[in-house]
């Protein structure tokens, strides 16, 4: 635990540090917003496309494999009803 919470924590401080070195250092207030804007859109992007990864592994497993929730019967209920494959 103490080295994955290290870890982040100096992934964050480092992130937080560059974007600070780019404010200083950039030549006006409108590239500062523009990197921050591209910088926060690739974290969403990153995570909805883990979150997508996920859904699909989970409706694999279980429409495909036969494990899972049986009593979804399709990926939708699946979804909607917030079953924990097992």
């Amino acid at each position: 635990p103490f080295k994955d919470t290290m870890g982040s924590a100096l992934t964050y401080t480092t992130g937080l540090g560059t974007l600070i070195t780019l404010g200083a250092v950039s030549p006006n207030p409108a590239f500062t917003t523009m990197m921050s804007t591209f910088a926060l859109s690739g974290i969403v992007g990153y995570h909805t496309v883990r979150l997508i990864l996920i859904l699909n592994l989970k409706f694999y497993l279980n429409n495909f494999l036969g494990l899972g929730c049986h009593s979804c019967s399709s990926f939708t209920s699946h979804v909607m009803h917030k079953c924990h494959f097992r």
